[in-house]
């Protein structure tokens, strides 16, 4: 079991992810103390001239004072040195030989009172570097990358979806924080524990949500086949979704050249506004009225004369929903529906994209969702021009199997580092992620009772699997985030495809609609994500009472909350915390789902 009570209990009192650093690691102790040791390099040999500084363990080199204000004093011939008159407090020793680009640091050397107090051999080496993989949306004019008790940070002025923590010393555990300058949101832990070799580097990643200003549902959508379905969309509205992702369907609109038929989008637009749903119209597929073959009846248009016809739909779509907030996808996984070559996908979607801009300047338009992360057709894709004229990338996910780590929607962070970075290459400006279709699979799933008699167990799965994917693409960053919700029955929130009745009502949206009472109008304050799918993932909503939605995707861990807090599960029920007189505790495991903490004691 991991208890990690008193870290998370200073977390939710606000004393942040990081320590508090106001303090710069002293007291209000008169008394001083003097802290003394020796540099050596890694064959123990004294090493003179070296710039040694004493830097309080909770030192913040940018929101801090300056690097000159800390005490220094350099090494003699025999590698010593000696500070005086420190006060009481936590230090580390950073030791700096320029010239040779050498580093050493030491951790945790306590200073009480008039004491002195001997430090370990500092064992100057060559440097290394932190990478940190950073979202498209980071800060670049206040943002900052920093390494608690050291001098080391890093102003991202740029993003090119990495930010380098550089001359960071080897061999040390360190803890990496994101911080925005002259801001009082509190820094984020990016990674603890984090050690570089000698002129190595270690790779991390930042992620945080490009939408924190807008609350969980209004990133939230769901993908209807059936969309004239009234049914279902007053379940998608109960549930808190914000958006609907509609097939426009080419060959059904236009059936004579240059004659549309907008009836069917058309209904699908009043039922959709009538209940304060938008809708992201993905423009597919082929049209065989103007040629081509294609045995899958997709028919994409690759041909000259077939673009301008494709791209004159286009056109025609945004003019006709212009000014209702609608937003638009071109094409659905090119890579799979018609088998579309990169490069020539990345022409079409350019033109694409332009005719919808075309008709509606307005309108936000994406590339093409590909399908599981397909890195080499993105990058294919970016360099024939694909993405130029688009607001945002769209992507797929699907789908998360039993097994593996598909099953971790937590294992989105790592995919977003890669996928962002591939695509700042070829479109820096680019700042928009829409995840177009997403959804949890799992094999043998039972919705109904018999045959396995465990409805309940696996629809809880689905529903926790559900959660965690809505919570993850949030904390990520996407823009919008698309769940399936109708399609085969192993993978749909409503049912099998275009069956919804309203009496087969799964766990997930009894689970969906607890998520949409809690988050409401909050917006995210903060969030912790482990290194990996162990520990305790939390979000922390803005507003009173102060809110933490935590879960445990693996593994058990005990979560405690200041005395006067609630708790319920991710369906509205009362979890029972226990007392210990002094703060309230839950055991959470994999199996409990999503916890909501209403924190008293504030």
């Amino acid at each position: 079991m991991k208890n990690i009570g008193l870290a998370f209990l200073l977390l939710w009192m606000g004393c942040a992810t990081a320590p508090d650093i106001a303090g710069r690691g002293g007291s209000s102790e008169t008394t001083n103390g003097v802290v003394m040791g020796c540099v050596v390099d890694p064959k123990g040999a004294p090493v003179a001239k070296v710039r040694v500084r004493l830097v309080p363990a909770q030192f913040n080199a940018v929101k801090d004072s300056a690097t000159a204000a800390l005490q220094a004093e350099t090494t003699d011939v025999a590698g010593k040195y000696r500070l005086d008159s420190v006060r009481s407090g936590v230090y580390n020793i950073e030791a700096v030989q320029l010239s040779a680009r050498t580093r050493a640091l030491v951790l945790g050397v306590t200073v009480s009172g008039a004491d002195t107090a001997p430090v370990p051999d500092a064992i100057i080496r060559q440097t290394g570097t932190i990478k940190v993989g950073v979202p498209a949306n980071i800060d670049t004019a206040n943002g900052y990358l920093y390494v608690p008790g050291t001098t080391t940070y890093s102003l991202p002025k740029s993003n090119n979806g990495y930010v380098d923590l550089d001359s960071v010393p080897a061999e040390v555990a360190l803890a990496v924080y994101y911080a925005i300058n002259k801001s009082s949101v509190v820094p984020q832990l990016v990674k603890d524990s984090v050690s570089v070799t000698p002129g190595g580097s270690s790779t991390i990643a930042l992620s945080f949500a490009a939408t924190a200003g807008s609350p969980l549902g209004a990133t939230m959508g769901i993908i209807l086949h059936a969309a004239t379905n009234a049914a279902e969309l007053d379940l998608a509205k109960a549930d808190g979704f914000a958006w609907i992702r509609v097939d426009d369907v080419w060959k059904n609109v236009e059936k004579t050249p240059g004659v549309y038929d907008w009836s069917r989008s058309d209904s699908i637009m009043s039922l959709a506004t009538s209940r304060g749903i938008k809708v992201l119209w993905l423009l597919c597929y082929g049209n065989s009225i103007y040629g081509g073959s294609d045995s899958t009846g997709i028919f994409p248009p690759v041909a000259p004369a077939q673009i301008t016809a494709y791209c004159n739909y286009c056109k025609a779509v945004a003019v006709r929903f212009k000014g209702t907030g609608s937003r638009y996808e071109i094409w659905n996984e090119p890579e799979v529906f018609g088998k579309i070559d990169a490069a020539t996908f990345g022409a079409l979607c350019r033109a694409a994209a332009d005719s919808v801009h075309k008709g509606d300047p307005a309108a936000l338009v994406s590339t093409g969702g590909l399908s599981w992360f397909d890195f080499t057709y993105e990058n294919l894709m970016l360099a024939a021009g694909g993405g130029i004229g688009c607001d945002a990338i769209a992507v797929h996910e699907n789908w998360m199997g039993d097994d593996g780590g598909n099953a971790d929607p937590e294992n989105i962070f790592g995919k977003m580092i890669t996928w962002r970075a591939n695509y700042k290459m070829y479109l820096p400006n680019m700042n928009a992620d829409w995840m177009t279709q997403s959804g949890p699979y799992l094999n043998g799933l039972t919705f109904t009772n018999p045959p396995d008699g465990d409805c309940q167990g696996d629809q809880h799965r689905y529903a926790y699997l559900v959660l965690r994917q809505q919570l993850c693409n949030w904390m990520v960053g996407f823009d919008m985030s698309f769940i399936y919700c109708d399609g085969d029955a192993g993978q749909s929130l409503f049912g099998t495809d275009d069956n919804f009745n309203g009496n087969t009502l799964r766990r997930a949206n009894a689970a969906l609609q607890t998520l949409a009472s809690v988050t409401n109008v909050r917006t995210m304050a903060g969030f912790t994500n482990p290194t990996d799918s162990n520990g305790i993932w939390s979000i922390q909503l803005t507003g009173s009472p102060s809110i933490e939605i935590a879960w445990v995707p693996k593994g058990s861990a005990t979560i405690t909350a200041p005395i006067g807090s609630s708790c319920q599960d991710q369906y509205g029920a009362v979890v029972s915390l226990t007392s210990n007189g002094n703060n309230l505790s839950a055991l959470m495991n994999e199996n409990s789902g999503v916890y909501y903490f209403t924190l008293g004691g504030k």
